[in-house]
């Protein structure tokens, strides 16, 4: 029998302790090559297909799928010699304790209810919802905006050549308005220590999107999106967003966020009250654009609205920044020409 080796759960992102096995790519007796994808492992943050370090033959997998593994924690054993394998002969390599993840439906529960058990994506959502609803004092300041030119915009843009391998929607004008109304009010592109008391201005505008996923709410960012052009941005976006709804983004991209936006409008939802993600500063909610009576030129018209939601650490910023900066995004989806 050759030399057998234990392949570890890697660390697969930042604060990340535990990782969820999903599926299994290989069994006992397969022959794998070094960076092989031998497993798919679900983390708090996204779905990760983790390659094997060496070659050789699968002595067996530690863990069904469902197990939760610690960080470090031994995955599967491969026999790397040369001598034959026979699968299910000779002692078993001693197996760490494997924490399940509880079934869905427990036998316990009442006839008329069911009970979920929460891991993964939605565990860290709930637990970053309530750090962050009770460590900030959040605030929120709306406005209605006028967004017909804006919509009329992204129309114009769709058929432009150098947007044609993206989707050009309202979210990519609404990340430039905000991006531009940073530059102008960079007090709200910060964190608040709670360790020093100070306030942390970021110089980086890294650009954070809410998507929501089968596996829960996401908030993946866009490094230096102030750097970016429009049509660089909407690739960006297009990118970011695809990558969370499939489960491939990069853990990378869900650390160093300095504010977000939560489009909340794609479910047909007016508006709503965002909760900052833990560390930032300010979040906003779009609500959906509808046609609405609205005085225009002196005449009441039919023009396309949307409600801005705008929450904020009453910590670091005040009222008047706020309102000024929500006032500034609002300016630029009115007259979007400068968006280009």
């Amino acid at each position: 029998m050759g030399e057998r080796r234990q392949f570890r759960l890697p660390d697969v992102g930042e604060g990340l302790t535990e990782a969820v096995v999903v599926a299994w790519r290989v069994a006992p007796g397969d022959v794998v090559a070094v960076d092989q994808v031998v497993v798919e492992v679900e983390t708090a943050k996204a779905l990760v297909e983790l390659p094997s370090p060496f070659a050789g033959t699968v002595v067996e997998v530690l863990h069904e799928a469902g197990a939760a593994v610690d960080v470090g924690a031994p995955l599967l054993t491969v026999d790397v010699g040369g001598d034959p394998l026979l699968v299910g002969y000779g002692a078993k390599e001693s197996r760490p304790p494997v924490r399940r993840r509880r079934k869905a439906v427990r036998v316990e529960e009442a006839a008329d209810e069911e009970r979920v058990h929460v891991t993964g994506v939605r565990a860290r959502t709930a637990a970053a919802m309530v750090r962050s609803a009770f460590t900030a004092p959040h605030v929120t300041t709306w406005s209605q905006v006028d967004v017909t030119p804006t919509v009329e915009a992204v129309r114009e843009f769709r058929q432009r050549p150098e947007y044609a391998d993206v989707r050009v929607s309202p979210l990519l004008f609404v990340a430039r308005a905000v991006v531009g109304a940073v530059a102008d009010h960079p007090g709200v592109n910060a964190s608040w220590d709670d360790r020093t008391g100070d306030v942390v201005l970021k110089r980086r505008v890294n650009l954070g999107i809410g998507v929501a996923t089968d596996r829960g709410l996401v908030v993946p960012n866009v490094k230096d999106a102030h750097t970016l052009s429009a049509p660089d941005l909407a690739r960006a976006l297009t990118g970011l967003v695809e990558r969370a709804r499939e489960g491939t983004t990069d853990p990378a991209e869900f650390v160093g966020g300095t504010l977000t936006i939560s489009n909340a409008g794609v479910f047909g939802t007016d508006a709503g009250t965002p909760i900052l993600v833990p560390g930032e500063t300010v979040i906003l909610a779009v609500g959906r654009i509808a046609e609405r009576p609205w005085a225009h030129q002196g005449r009441l018209a039919l023009r396309h609205v949307v409600t801005l939601a705008l929450s904020f650490d009453h910590r670091v910023i005040d009222g008047a920044d706020a309102s000024r900066f929500l006032t500034a995004i609002g300016t630029r989806l009115e007259s979007p020409t400068d968006l280009g």
